[in-house]
C-alpha cells in the first residue's frame, strides 16, 4: 500500500496537468501551430509555473517577435531555475538586435552540446 500512496506502485506515472499541456504544446509547435501551442503553454504555466513551460514559451515568443514577453518568461524561468543554462543562453540572446541572435557558437542552446 505504501508504494501506491508514495506514486511508486501502480500502472502508469503521475503526469500533471500542467505537463500534459506542455507535451501537447511541443506537439503542437512541431506542427508549425503556433498560435495552438502558446495557447497551451498558457495554460500548463496558469496551471502550474514550471520552468521548462517558461522556457518553450519564451522561445515561441520570440519566433512571434513579441521580444519583451519572451524576456519577461525568461525572467520569471529564472527565479525558479537561477542558475539555467539555457535560460542565461536564452536571454542573452534576446537582449542581441535580432538580425545577430542564434548565430556561431551561440546558434544552439547550451544543453544541445551535452
Amino acid at each position: 500500500m505504501a508504494s501506491t500512496a508514495c506514486g511508486c506502485g501502480g500502472d502508469r506515472p503521475i503526469v500533471s496537468d500542467a505537463n500534459k499541456l506542455f507535451i501537447e504544446a511541443s506537439k503542437l509547435i512541431g506542427e508549425g501551430q503556433k498560435q495552438a501551442a502558446l495557447d497551451k503553454l498558457n495554460e500548463s504555466i496558469a496551471s502550474e509555473p514550471l520552468l521548462w513551460s517558461y522556457r518553450e514559451r519564451a522561445k515561441l515568443l520570440l519566433e512571434m517577435g513579441r521580444d519583451e514577453d519572451a524576456l519577461n518568461d525568461c525572467d520569471a524561468a529564472l527565479n525558479i531555475a537561477p542558475e539555467d543554462p539555457d535560460l542565461l543562453w536564452l536571454k542573452g540572446e534576446i537582449a542581441k538586435p535580432a538580425a545577430q541572435r542564434f548565430q556561431g557558437k551561440f546558434k544552439s542552446p547550451p544543453s544541445s552540446n551535452r
